[in-house]
């Protein structure tokens, strides 16, 4: 694999992601600048970069104040030359906590890191790239940036907010030699839960989660397992290689399954939705169910669509329309069949 030509920038590279990425750039030839709030681990990341032979510099920063992204890339190109790859990568957690419990610092604080924060280190990232025609710009986003069960409120607003901030300059700036791709991990074994504590302070929440829970993870993930720092990295290198310059607005992203609760719910959000008592299925004894197809036709398939737009986003969706029409007493066929497309309602007993 051929990285892009310049020095990269690694926000948040003093720890799990970010470090892992910065030191697979380095590994791959790279010069690479990290970023981090922590010193420690930033120090620590540019030792371990420099005793396998690579060029690496710190600079301590916090991503959600300009002026420090603004002179933190100044220093990296000052130091590494010019800027091809950048990585925002810097992010906290918020707990899972609901709306009715985040004060208004926690959330500026997350959203500041998570989201401004993005949004400088690619403006930052632009102001370099630009005039050279040239860049790679890699977003660490979440699956909570997919769907709603992932974080916590703040947590899911600033992830949802990189994956859009991520499509809009991808689409705004691949005209101009310029990629932007956003990586969605799910479960990653990171101190990411110790750093927001830590970095939050007296705001912080407990930190709650399926993050903590080795047994919700593996039931939710469709490999049975955490990804690991390796597998996260290996994909942000390939979005900063030459070999990537048709890769626009990706979210490249891990996979949650639904399990029964998402599965009710789905129920009461889609199915219930298209209001089945309307048009005759609730509390209609099953030898009087005698509906004409075509009422039932729209909301089942509406339903089916649903559930494939929620397998796009990530999750395992069942098709839940059919479960609910076979509960109802109704055969529903997989195909449509001529122009019938659910089947006639079964006979007490059949």
């Amino acid at each position: 694999m051929t990285l892009l030509a310049g020095s990269a920038f690694v926000s948040g590279g003093g720890s799990g992601i970010g470090r892992a990425i910065a030191q697979a750039l380095a590994s791959q030839g790279a010069a690479v600048a990290v970023m981090d709030l922590l010193p420690e681990g930033g120090k620590d990341t540019v030792a371990t970069i420099a005793a396998k032979g690579g060029r690496a510099t710190f600079v301590q920063g916090d991503v959600s104040r300009w002026d420090d992204v603004d002179r933190a890339v100044a220093a990296g190109v000052r130091e590494l030359g010019p800027l091809g790859i950048m990585v925002n990568a810097a992010g906290v957690l918020d707990g899972y906590a609901p709306a009715d419990e985040i004060g208004p610092a926690l959330w500026e604080r997350v959203i500041g890191i998570n989201l401004t924060g993005t949004f400088y280190g690619s403006k930052r990232a632009l102001a370099e790239m630009l005039p050279l025609g040239r860049g790679r710009i890699v977003n660490i986003a979440s699956v909570a940036g997919l769907v709603g069960s992932g974080g916590g409120a703040a947590y899911t607003a600033s992830k949802h907010g990189v994956v859009g901030l991520t499509r809009q300059l991808a689409i705004t700036y691949a005209g101009r030699g310029i990629t932007v791709n956003a990586i969605c991990p799910g479960a990653i074994q990171t101190a990411l839960r110790d750093n927001s504590t830590r970095i939050l302070g007296s705001d912080a929440p407990v930190m709650r989660g399926v993050g903590g829970d080795e047994a919700a993870i593996r039931a939710i993930t469709p490999a049975g397992r955490r990804g690991t720092l390796e597998e996260i990295a290996a994909a942000a290198c390939y979005l900063a290689s030459s070999g990537s310059g048709l890769c626009h607005g990706l979210d490249a992203r891990g996979r949650w399954r639904m399990d029964s609760e998402m599965i009710k719910r789905f129920h009461v959000l889609y199915v219930g939705q298209v209001d089945l008592e309307n048009i005759g299925l609730q509390g209609t004894p099953a030898n009087a169910r005698r509906y004409d197809n075509d009422k039932l036709s729209e909301p089942f398939f509406a339903a089916r669509d649903v559930a494939q737009l929620m397998d796009d986003l990530g999750y395992y969706a069942l098709w839940t329309a059919e479960h609910h029409f076979q509960r109802e007493g109704y055969e529903c066929l997989s195909e449509p069949r001529s122009s019938s497309r659910c089947g006639s309602p079964r006979r007490p007993g059949a």
